[in-house]
């Protein structure tokens, strides 16, 4: 399937300030200053514990996984199999949000998004929805650790169901099972 590598307008509610969604692709080049706004962010407490803790064993999110992640995430772009798009605001990364794990017309939704820029996620998540559904994508699904109601929220606001708690093997997360939500696009 062909993803749209635009960049788009992401309005925060309910204030309006926005801020762009850009696709991680080849030729998106990153700099210190990108890799450290990843560092910082991914080593925020909520979204550190709930997705790197576990997978990195207790020890910081480094700037040597911010350049493992832009390096995954252009190669995603070129081979196919998963595509990155970073929240920016003022030339800094605050968030970021992919489609993954695609299989014919399904795919799974992942992101992060710094805890001082709140607002963001739910129209981020719209968007990203609506590029799969002009890519002909059918199904989108997530997976979200139990308690975590914040992600869990931003999935419903964007039309998902919660199907339940489901088994679930991750690197991230230590819980035996998740919680699964899907839409129909």
């Amino acid at each position: 399937m062909k993803i749209s590598r635009n960049s788009y307008q992401i309005d925060r509610f309910p204030t309006g300030d926005s801020a762009q969604l850009v696709p991680l692709d080849e030729c998106f080049l990153s700099s210190d200053t990108l890799i450290e706004d990843v560092v910082t962010v991914c080593n925020e407490e909520a979204v550190y514990n709930i997705l790197f803790e576990r997978m990195l064993g207790g020890n910081p999110y480094e700037r040597s996984n911010a350049e493992w992640w832009f390096g995954w995430s252009r190669d995603g772009w070129m081979s196919g199999t998963h595509s990155v798009w970073a929240l920016m605001k003022d030339d800094h990364i605050f968030g970021a949000i992919n489609l993954k794990n695609i299989e014919g017309t399904t795919a799974e939704v992942g992101y992060w998004c710094s805890a001082k820029e709140p607002g963001y996620m739910t129209n981020t998540l719209n968007q990203v929805l609506e590029i799969a559904r002009e890519a002909g994508f059918k199904t989108i699904y997530a997976w979200v650790r139990p308690g975590n109601e914040r992600s869990g929220k931003v999935l419903l606001r964007s039309g998902f169901e919660f199907k339940g708690l489901r088994p679930y093997e991750s690197t991230a997360f230590p819980d035996p099972e998740a919680e699964y939500y899907e839409i129909q696009i």
